[in-house]
């Protein structure tokens, strides 16, 4: 059985950033392809579409710098009003999905520069507790003004830009529907904050991890818990093949995870 990778793993290129310049990498050459230019801040995460053609990185000053990977042009500078933790681009580069530290997640359509507010937000504590099985999250809820901005928000969008994926401190993991800007399900399962969420490339599944230790694999249209997985460490990065049927997770200390869910596959 040959081993399917995730499909930001097979991809020709990468992005790799050394002293706030960003440049595009050639897997194969070993080789820069495209030289993208700097950053005004301390970059904190980067993007590339999964058509090659768009880039992006987003800073600790609230600066997201968009580019044009042909040419090598800038598009586009966004001002975010906080530092931006976590960005994600549709598969054609149309849509950039980013939350900021008052636990709030935006889109941009990247060709007018015009950013929707998803509606509600991500708190900065999830008090977790237990009854019987199951794990609740109390959360603060908008309008309230104990919004701290210290919040993490990691993001994900699926590949035709309709959904939005979160995850933070609130150990909520939240999928938006981008059009309309509205929460389709909050899935409580995780406690403590959720560090990394990724969505399957045909939208159905989506993995999370985080602070508890654990990688859980849930079901897109209806909220609910697939499969999970725990670690015995920190999870601070997943990836999910395109078949929903492996996950990589890699951990605070630099172990990778593969999880297949031979049950899933068993189904399929």
């Amino acid at each position: 059985h040959t081993l399917e990778l995730p499909v930001e793993w097979q991809r020709k290129f990468g992005l790799i950033i050394q002293n706030g310049n960003v440049a595009v990498y050639d897997r194969e050459t070993k080789t820069i392809h495209r030289a993208l230019g700097g950053n005004p801040g301390t970059i904190y995460c980067a993007a590339l579409s999964y058509d090659n053609r768009i880039a992006a990185v987003g800073s600790e000053d609230g600066t997201i710098n968009i580019w044009d990977v042909a040419t090598g042009t800038l598009l586009r500078t966004l001002r975010s009003t906080s530092a931006v933790d976590d960005l994600a681009l549709s598969s054609n580069g149309n849509e950039i999905a980013f939350g900021n530290r008052y636990g709030f997640v935006n889109v941009c359509d990247v060709s007018t520069g015009n950013i929707t507010k998803m509606e509600g937000y991500h708190s900065a504590v999830g008090v977790p507790s237990k009854s019987g099985d199951a794990y609740a999250v109390k959360e603060t809820f908008a309008g309230s003004s104990t919004i701290p901005g210290n919040v993490h928000v990691f993001v994900a969008i699926t590949q035709d830009g309709n959904t939005v994926v979160s995850g933070s401190e609130d150990a909520c993991v939240k999928i938006w529907n981008r059009k309309s800007g509205e929460i389709r399900h909050s899935l409580i399962g995780h406690v403590g904050r959720v560090r990394t969420v990724a969505v399957t490339a045909d939208g159905k599944k989506i993995v999370s991890g985080g602070d508890d230790h654990t990688v859980k694999v849930w079901d897109t249209e209806s909220g609910g818990l697939i499969a999970e997985f725990f670690a015995d460490e920190v999870i601070v990065n997943a990836a999910i093949t395109a078949d929903g049927l492996v996950v990589f997770a890699r951990s605070q200390a630099g172990r990778i995870h593969l999880l297949r869910f031979e049950a899933l596959a068993a189904n399929e």
